[in-house]
């Protein structure tokens, strides 16, 4: 769809009510399922071409988040301890680390090319496991020093996987998958970060910290690039961040329900357009 088409917001599938609030969802990287936890450790699969579903109960906790391995065979799962990397058409356990993710707030993440995943605690730890051969998963690195955020544990790798970016406290810290080194640090020091990600080209990180304001920054030298803001609405909240594809369109949504989008080659601090939401998103 062209960025036309989503200017009437129009529903194209009610798939399905819960009964209690989503926590999580993911759709795969075929675009052919996508995987929705409610509050429960129960996970549905919809096959999106049909919109049958099937459910994979699990021996976990409350489900927290959820990432599709880059070729949409596997899938990662956490709760507040435990991370489980799941063989999605059997249905079976295909992976559980030992002694990885023993604090509350995990948050995992896939890297773009398939070859590490990333498991991060509200202890300050990140773990980087080496998922290149499915067959021998095996924890790469583990490091303990990252200055934890304990709201929210954020995740967001380079599109060429050779860098990872997690909050910490008051900050943004770019660090080396290979080595756990901090390659850059970015971020106002002001607040903490709510939302950050990575555009698909590689060239910034766009962060909100619950205002009304989205910044754009170098993850080579920690520079502000642009600075975002929807001034037409200052009393919402931005709570979320998407990328278009080739990187161009930054999207934002807010506690107002209106989703706005930049331009970023427009380079202008106001978006060029938005739309309401059903309800604040």
């Amino acid at each position: 769809r062209s960025m036309h088409d989503l200017y009437s917001a129009e529903i194209e599938k009610d798939v399905y009510k819960y009964s209690s609030p989503v926590r999580a969802m993911s759709w795969s990287p075929s675009g052919n399922y996508l995987a929705i936890t409610a509050n429960s450790s129960t996970l549905s699969i919809w096959n999106t071409r049909n919109w049958m579903h099937h459910t994979l109960p699990t021996d976990m906790d409350t489900l927290t988040s959820l990432s599709w391995s880059p070729d949409s065979k596997l899938l990662a799962v956490t709760d507040d301890q435990t991370l489980q990397i799941l063989a999605v058409r059997h249905g079976s356990l295909h992976y559980q680390p030992d002694g990885v993710g023993s604090s509350s707030n995990n948050s995992a993440l896939w890297s773009p090319n398939g070859n590490y995943l990333a498991l991060a605690s509200s202890d300050g730890s990140l773990n980087i496991l080496d998922t290149s051969d499915p067959r021998d998963i095996r924890l790469l690195n583990t490091y303990k020093n990252i200055p934890a955020n304990k709201d929210e544990v954020l995740l967001s790798w380079s599109p060429d996987s050779s860098l990872i970016a997690v909050n910490a406290r008051h900050m943004i810290q770019v660090r080396a998958t290979s080595t756990g080194n901090v390659a850059t640090s970015l971020g106002p020091p002001e607040s903490d970060p709510i939302a950050m990600s990575w555009s698909p080209t590689g060239s910034g990180i766009a962060t909100a910290n619950g205002d009304s304001r989205v910044q754009l920054w170098d993850q080579e030298t920690g520079k502000l690039l642009a600075d975002y803001d929807i001034t037409d609405d200052s009393s919402a909240s931005i709570t979320d961040l998407a990328w278009s594809p080739d990187g161009r369109y930054l999207g934002a949504t807010t506690t107002s329900g209106k989703v706005y989008f930049w331009d970023i080659q427009q380079r202008q601090s106001r978006p060029f357009t938005s739309y309401n939401a059903i309800e604040p998103a």
